[in-house]
Parts: C-alpha cells; structure tokens; sequence
C-alpha cells in the first residue's frame, strides 16, 4: 500500500462527506488508486455509513472507519487511532473540512520523496463564512469554478514560502509551517515519535507539536503545490479556550522564544518575528567596563536580580544578575560555561516564575527591535514577576540613560 489518507471527524457530517467525494473523485489509474486507502478515525459510529461509502465511492478505494470509544473528542487520539491502522508507506493526514485536488494522489505520488514531510498547499483558509465559495464547493467539481489565482483562497502562509521560494527549511522554524489539515509523513517516521501527543486536548497546536518534533529528529519539509487541498469555509476555532491550554503544555514541553510566540501569534507568523529578531547581530560598543560596573553596583543591594535584552557573551559574563533571559541564534554556548547564573533562553513573555519573585528586572535596549504589542506584554510580565523594572537605554552621544518604568 502506497498511501494511508487519515482523516478525523467529530461530528461534522456535511464537511466529511465533502472531503470524502474529493478523495473518491480522484485522477488515476487502477493501479494507483488501488494501492490508496482511507480511514475515517470518528467519536461515533453514526458520521457516515457503508452504505453511503458504497454509493459514493466510484474508484473503490479501501476504506476503513475506526471508532474512538472514549466520551470525549481528542484530535491527537483521534489520528493516532487512524495510525494505528494504516498499512500505507506514507500517510496523509487530512482534516474532514479539507477537500483535496482531482490529482492529488497522482502528483503526491510522483513527487513526495519517503523521507521529507510534505506541507501541502491549503487553499481558501482564509475564508469562514463565504457564500460564495460555499456556493461553488456544492457544485459536483468546485476545482474547475475557483479562480485559485485570488488573493483571498491564497495560503495563510503564502508570503513565507515566497519569501523562502518555497524552501521552507531555509528559514529557522520550519516546523511552524507543517499544519496538520493537510500533512503527510511516512508512517515508520511518526511511529518512531509515537505520533501525536495525546496531552494535547481537543482544538490547536498538537499538530505544531508533531511537526516540531519531526524537525528535532532531522525531517526535512516540502511545500506541495501540485498536492493541494481546499478549506470549506466555516467559522474558526482559534480563539477557543482549549487552544490557550494547549499552547501553554506546548511551551512548557518545549520552551523556547519560539514556542512562547506561539501563545500570541499564528504559528505561520512565528519564523518572522524569529528571524527579525534573532538575525539581527548587535556590535555595542557602549556597555563598557565603567557602565557594566555602575550596572553592578545598583543591583549590588538586590538579592535576586534579572536581566532581559543583554546579547554579548562578554556582557553576561561581566553583570552580576542572578538569571538571565537571552534571545540569541547561539544561545547553546551560555549553557557550555559556568557563570553561577540562570540562563533561559526566552524573552519574557510568560515565565514560571512566582509574582515578585524579582527584586528587579533590568531590560535592555536590544529589545526595542520587537514589535510593540510584544514588548508590552514583556512589560506586563515583568511588572508580574518583579517588584520594580528599570528599562536602559545606551545613547552613544549622551552616554547611558536609564528609566525607571
């Protein structure tokens, strides 16, 4: 079997019998589809029956449905439970509200190499409630009556593949771009990290957890533009409560500035505020020996003291704050040498930290390069963790000036 195509559904019938006649329309010779299967990993029994599979599917692909047995819908259990029964070399994970192109599996086939994980191109996510487009996917080939060109059906993530020409692992957060609507992988591959983590409950980010951990396993990714799926527009769960959770278990398994991004923007807009942050190098020549010593004389009265912002090697070496938060590409080297001190690789946008547990925080000019919405919520942690924050900016004229916020 040359493909598994998993798909999970909770009570969405409308949707998946959608996706469903997108699969079993497919382009393709006997061959080809006979080495297809599908399997339908449901809560109930009652989303679709044989019957109607046997009416619909004209190219006879094997289709399996699998039924989860707990109360409550988990989408990692949900496409674990499809894993566990897949015989295919490679595996599609597909999202019920997804229908995929008349020759996805044709071209999935011929281009999609074992090893790599292929991000297919989502048309039409931008879209909830268009009665437009809602109109036209009724209609018995939609593919053939949407003008794909239309800025509005474009990917989400459209000006990061651009910006990369579609060499997606180019950038420095690849997995951030694997979403798992439309996902494939080879099967040995996601049981060799036990698939999806079934910690994560209900809606979000589970599927950026999977992608993340293939990218610590060395999984190189593929954007797919010949393999391609379509979004049926309805109203977004993204703001859900569930999300919120999900993204703090995601942080605390893996925390890191990136992850802790994830708690306020789209995992596709993370690689950007990344990049522009850590890829900009500072060269400071004013924090020299006289203001570092000035700087350890203040915080000389403080018994816990932190320092956000600091970037040079030299600088964390010579300042005497107890624990630093470092945002750097090169952070691994602070944890190669001994300073007695704390060093997290974070910004400091949420933290473990108990309130007032700082008797300062000092924030340092390096960070003025994040946006303001982000350095705000900074402000607020800090004022959370610490009992007084001072903010320093080096001026070059006017030598160094201090604010106390």
């Amino acid at each position: 079997m040359d493909l598994s195509i998993i798909i999970i559904s909770n009570n969405c019938q409308d949707y998946l019998k959608k996706c469903l006649n997108s699969i079993y329309h497919q382009n393709g010779d006997y061959e080809t589809l006979t080495n297809v299967e599908v399997i339908i990993s449901v809560l109930n029994n009652q989303e679709i029956t044989f019957q109607w599979i046997d009416d619909h599917n004209k190219s006879k692909i094997k289709t399996t449905i699998v039924t989860d047995q707990a109360k409550d819908f988990n989408r990692s259990r949900a496409r674990n439970l499809g894993l566990s029964k897949a015989i295919g070399k490679k595996v599609l994970f597909l999202d019920c509200d997804v229908m995929i192109n008349p020759d996805f599996v044709k071209n999935f086939l011929k281009k999609i190499d074992d090893n790599v994980i292929g991000i297919h191109y989502l048309y039409g996510y931008k879209v909830q409630n268009d009665d437009e487009l809602a109109a036209l996917i009724k209609r018995p080939n939609p593919f053939q009556n949407l003008d794909f060109s239309c800025k509005d059906l474009l990917d989400y993530r459209e000006p990061e593949y651009e910006l990369h020409t579609d060499d997606v692992n180019k950038s420095l957060t690849p997995w951030s771009f694997a979403w798992g609507s439309v996902l494939s992988v080879n099967r040995e591959t996601a049981n060799s990290i036990n698939g999806f983590d079934e910690n994560f409950t209900d809606w979000g980010i589970e599927d950026t957890d999977f992608s993340l951990r293939l990218f610590k396993l060395g999984q190189k990714f593929v954007v797919d533009r010949d393999s391609f799926g379509l979004h049926i527009p309805h109203v977004s769960q993204v703001n859900s409560p569930s999300t919120t959770s999900n993204k703090k278990l995601f942080f605390q398994k893996f925390p890191s500035f990136a992850t802790e991004l994830t708690l306020f923007y789209p995992t596709f807009l993370i690689d950007k505020i990344v990049s522009e942050i850590t890829q900009c190098y500072l060269f400071n020549t004013n924090l020299n020996d006289e203001i570092i010593n000035e700087i350890n004389q203040q915080i000389e009265p403080f018994q816990k003291s932190l320092a956000l912002g600091v970037r040079l090697d030299c600088e964390v070496k010579s300042l005497n704050f107890n624990t630093f938060f470092i945002v750097d590409p090169h952070e691994k080297r602070y944890k190669k040498q001994v300073y007695n001190k704390t060093i997290i690789n974070a910004v400091g946008l949420l933290s473990d930290y108990a309130d007032n547990e700082f008797d300062v925080a000092y924030i340092f000019d390096s960070l003025q390069f994040l946006p303001a919405t982000i350095y705000r919520k900074i402000l607020n942690e800090m004022w959370r963790i610490s009992k007084r924050v001072i903010e320093t900016k080096l001026i070059s004229s006017f030598g160094p000036y201090q604010k106390t916020i």
